[in-house]
């Protein structure tokens, strides 16, 4: 423990590193501890800042969730979350306040799945997951700035649960 303002205990949650604003930042989950609300999908936004965390209080919030996952846009300059278990929408972090966003086009719900920003494409990769029935996907997806694009129908063998980085010696998105 880094801090004596740190969030619960969580599992299946999101985090990521904002060079908007040189923090991580961490998004719901569960709550794992063994208060009154273990078990239960948490709502609440952090920012680790260097040396303390910080409970952000924004406006609005995306509804609590568990098994979504966020990507940094350098592009925009702000956070990207989707889905999470039972979802299918996308978010944007500005640091001060979340925005839904009404894309055309959408992932469909999943959990699990993997998201990286291709800084060589200018996109955020979104790969594979789990359904809303627990099927395992093997789709790949694409977040242009304004929409999700699938461009990929068939690729690595299904799963979810995985790490997606960006290697950049080979200019490639790898699982």
């Amino acid at each position: 423990d880094f801090s004596d303002n740190a969030p619960p205990p969580r599992r299946e949650h999101a985090a990521v590193y904002d060079a908007a604003r040189q923090s991580v930042f961490i998004f719901g989950g569960i709550d794992s501890g063994d208060g009154a609300n273990a078990g239960l999908p948490l709502g609440d936004t952090w920012e680790w800042d260097g040396s303390d965390w910080n409970e952000r209080m924004p406006v609005t919030s995306p509804p609590a969730r568990s098994g979504h996952n966020l990507a940094f846009d350098p592009g925009l300059g702000q956070v990207l979350l989707f889905g999470g278990a039972g979802r299918a929408d996308t978010w944007t972090w500005d640091g001060t306040d979340w925005t839904e966003l009404s894309p055309a086009n959408n992932p469909g719900e999943r959990s699990g799945h993997s998201m990286v920003h291709d800084p060589i494409r200018g996109r955020i990769v979104l790969f594979g997951g789990f359904n809303s029935v627990g099927a395992a996907l093997n789709d790949t997806w694409e977040w242009n700035g304004s929409n999700w694009v699938q461009v990929a129908t068939v690729g690595p063998s299904v799963r979810g649960q995985v790490s997606l980085v960006f290697e950049g010696t080979n200019n490639s998105s790898l699982l």
